[in-house]
């Protein structure tokens, strides 16, 4: 298959979402879950600004700081310019030169990335250091290590300049020095040659939670002299005065804990002696969260002084406890910098101005109510509710118009779907039972294994659905509950037949051998369109739809690589192209494949009423990424002064077409397929019965000698 690259969409920046009556500042950010906080000057304005790393999903997000408003704005060009990270990262100024480094996780232990201007004239991250290295007991350099699942601290402890490296060793119960010697050997902190300083140090051991054992001996050498000592937990370490004596107490975190431990510093100088600590903090409202908080200082309101950020250090959900709706507390420092007033504001720093439903977001789109434009339904993987975790079903109504949504939560459990007790819910509209109307299919997990059920659909204008009235149908039994099913008629003999995204990267198309009452799902093709398992592609998710309106059926695909893949140009299931730079970057005025994190939702709708397929991403952070579709395809609307005239528009059961020149009149629906062509006389208007189509949008196109001319009609 060939690779081409298209700018086939740009992120959204227009439509509007709101929730309890207020306007969120970032509602396409993508969400949040367990985030790492650092600050530096992305814009070159001389403002710190936002850079967020989020465990779960791997992803950098980009936040520009505005001063005047006091807020910080969500610009993910900037993330571009990042690396890929994993497990943990740290801005730094380690050779005090005013510009941040880039400190993160490799393999081999600690990678290092300095910015330098590119011949764009912006800037870039530049691997300055593979991995760093220290010299231990033995005299002989090793690797500087900081395990996967913590998170070290990167300060200058000694205050001589330079910037130490302080974390757990293997075990996880003893703190390790490793001394920063640039200052020592050269006089300047520009290099970043380490030693392990000690046995151990902090003079403590830590066992569980809140189980320390003080007076170890650590033999930490004060003079500089080279020595050190070389099944893992899990510990986030912050080192801070937080109590105005001049030296540097400790917050820690642990894997196995829901509290933040503050361990107090009895000795000034780099020999430090750790020998009392209290196990809330801050005092008040002390940080509390499911499983291994971590604590950030950094000014995030923009009064100069360091607020405290807590967020679980988590690479996932696994004890189905977290609340990753709210899972950024931000805690106001009314004090200052070394004696601290830590005054909780919100649990949902950041996060409460994004679409944010906590855990695998999956979007779909429909007119709920009934009113002419599109609602949006959005399905997560659960919430917590204090015995069990359930799934459930976010409601977004367009209160705006069709080419301007304004989305406002109406309610996070429509239809009162929490009490199935399902997980990971997944909305799709179709006509799944063959009686012309527009039903609400879910797809979830229940009892280890994955589900589908449908709602009929009773109403006539707005659906009428009763959850009372789910009805099961019965999947293929080899998938997996991380496969992920796309409905599509491909056979286009009038019911829905499944493509379903792998979790081993391949996509399987199943036909209904049965009816669209009584469905049959049978394996045709494990490798549809030659696309068969692979490590990269693991966690496959797709959407179909003509995106190109050529008439033929594209399909979009999101993987493991965090990257949207797009197959077109070709028959169906005989793609020629693959395209993954797809995504408009305007400041460089060109094609990009931006880093969405993993275990991606893809879903397509007509979002501004432009008559063109836009692209729909939800996160496994429980947020949403919009892209309009932006192919130069021109789409006239319906003034009565056109070559082409359809009404009426909306329409109820048919519609006219009139046109001042004969053609072909071609008609398909938004996923591309055409469901009427016929020949069109001209100034003799066309009546076309729809009475046993789909409510929904159509595509109609007229072909004739001049070009071709393409209407929307919509079908309620």
């Amino acid at each position: 298959m060939a690779s081409a690259q298209t700018s086939w969409f740009v992120r959204d920046t227009s439509s509007v979402v709101k929730k309890g009556g207020v306007l969120t500042d970032r509602p396409w950010a993508g969400g949040l879950n367990a985030v790492q906080y650092g600050k530096i000057d992305l814009d070159g304005d001389d403002t710190e600004d936002l850079v967020v790393f989020d465990r779960t999903s791997s992803k950098v997000s980009t936040f520009i700081a505005d001063p005047v408003l006091k807020q910080y704005v969500y610009r993910p060009e900037y993330e571009l310019a990042f690396p890929a990270i994993t497990n943990w990262m740290a801005l730094v100024d380690y050779d005090g030169d005013g510009i941040k480094e880039l400190f993160t996780y490799v393999s081999q232990g600690v990678t290092v990335y300095r910015r330098e201007e590119n011949a764009s004239g912006g800037w870039e991250w530049v691997r300055i250091k593979p991995y760093l290295t220290t010299t231990g007991l033995s005299g002989n350099p090793v690797n500087l290590q900081v395990a996967a699942s913590d998170i070290p601290a990167l300060t200058d402890f000694d205050g001589d300049g330079d910037m130490d490296i302080i974390t757990f060793e293997a075990g996880g119960d003893f703190v390790e020095l490793n001394q920063n010697m640039s200052m020592e050997r050269y006089g300047v902190p520009d290099s970043l040659e380490f030693i392990r300083n000690g046995e151990c140090w902090g003079d403590f051991r830590k066992h569980t939670c809140d189980d320390f054992e003080f007076g170890i001996q650590c033999g930490v050498n004060d003079s500089g002299r080279d020595n050190a000592r070389v099944m893992h937990t899990g510990n986030s370490i912050l080192l801070h005065d937080l109590n105005g004596d001049g030296k540097k107490d400790m917050l820690l975190g642990n894997v196995d804990c829901e509290n933040l431990s503050i361990l107090y510093n009895s000795t000034a100088g780099l020999e430090a002696r750790y020998t009392t600590y209290s196990s809330d903090y801050p005092a008040t409202d002390p940080a509390a969260m499911p499983m291994f908080p971590a604590a950030y200082l950094e000014d995030v309101d923009f009064d100069g002084v360091k607020d405290l950020l807590v967020s679980p250090n988590v690479y996932g959900n696994d004890n189905l406890m977290m609340d990753f709706i709210s899972s950024g507390w931000y805690y106001h420092n009314a004090g200052t910098d070394n004696v601290p007033d830590f005054q909780l504001r919100q649990k949902d720093f950041l996060q409460s101005g994004m679409v944010d439903v906590g855990e695998n977001a999956a979007v779909s789109f429909f007119d709920v109510d009934g009113d002419g434009d599109a609602d949006m339904v959005i399905g997560n993987r659960g919430t917590f509710n204090g015995t069990d975790f359930r799934g459930a079903l976010w409601l977004f109504k367009n209160n705006g118009t069709p080419a301007k949504p304004v989305y406002e939560l109406e309610t996070d459990d429509f239809l009162q779907l929490l009490k199935l007790g399902h997980t990971d819910l997944q909305p799709h509209w179709h006509d799944f039972n063959g009686d012309g109307r527009t039903d609400l299919g879910i797809v979830s997990v229940y009892n280890r294994r994955l589900l589908f059920q449908y709602i009929p659909n009773q109403g006539s204008g707005a659906v009428q659905l009763n959850a009372s009235a789910l009805v099961e149908v019965p999947l293929p039994g080899d998938l997996s509950v991380s496969d992920k099913i796309c409905f599509y008629d491909a056979d286009r003999d009038g019911d829905m037949d499944i493509l379903v995204g792998g979790v081993l990267g391949n996509i399987s198309y199943y036909e209904n051998t049965g009816s669209a009452a009584a469905a049959v799902f049978t394996l045709r093709d494990a490798a549809f369109g030659g696309i068969g398992p692979a490590f990269s592609r693991r966690f496959l998710s797709l959407a179909v739809a003509d995106l190109d309106l050529d008439g033929k059926t594209d399909i979009v695909m999101t993987d493991m690589s965090g990257k949207i893949k797009i197959l077109h140009s070709g028959e169906w299931g005989a793609w020629s192209k693959e395209d993954s730079s797809v995504i408009y970057d305007a400041v460089r005025d060109g094609h990009s494949a931006p880093y969405l994190g993993t275990k991606l939702h893809a879903a397509i709708a007509d979002v501004n009423n432009d008559r063109k397929p836009d692209l729909v991403i939800g996160t496994a952070a429980g947020g949403v990424y919009l892209f309009l579709n932006r192919l130069p395809v021109t789409i006239s609307g319906n003034e009565p002064e056109a070559e082409l005239t359809v009404y009426p528009n909306p329409a109820r059961g048919g519609f006219f077409v009139r046109t001042t020149h004969p053609g072909e009149l071609e008609i398909f629906d938004m996923l591309g397929r055409q469901i009427y062509t016929s020949p069109v006389p001209a100034e003799s208007p066309l009546a076309i019965d729809a009475s046993d189509w789909e409510k929904g949008i159509y595509i109609i196109r007229l072909k004739r000698e001049a070009g071709l001319e393409v209407r929307k009609v919509a079908l309620y």
